[in-house]
């Protein structure tokens, strides 16, 4: 029958799609991770490298807290990441099962069984 044909196709290109997910989750921590990171910055006190309007140090600090956050991010991070892929995954099986029975609802039958 056609339906166990469509079963694969339907959960291939999640499979596939695995490490590109968490590769932008974890670029998505990374940014989160760097406002984070900018708040902070905004507490430092004169005697800083940005104080005085110094763009040179005010660029310096921003890569550096760019980089802090990509390298916290990379090391596990926040652990905000797998929470993000965890939470994706269920709305892509949720998506699965909505288009392999269309019309079922959540705690199974057709409506008005």
């Amino acid at each position: 029958m056609q339906i166990q044909q469509v079963q694969p196709a339907l959960t291939a290109p999640a499979l596939e799609s695995e490490p590109r997910l968490r590769e932008a989750a974890k670029d998505f921590e990374a940014l989160l991770i760097g406002q984070i990171l900018r708040s902070f910055r905004s507490e430092i006190e004169e005697g800083s490298l940005a104080a005085g309007g110094s763009s040179a140090g005010a660029t310096m600090l921003e890569f550096a807290e760019q980089h802090l956050a990509q390298v916290l991010s990379r090391q596990g991070g926040l652990g905000l990441h797998e929470i993000i892929v965890q939470g994706l995954r269920r709305k892509d099986d949720a998506s699965t099962l909505e288009a392999e029975a269309p019309g079922q609802l959540a705690l199974g039958g057709p409506p008005g069984a």
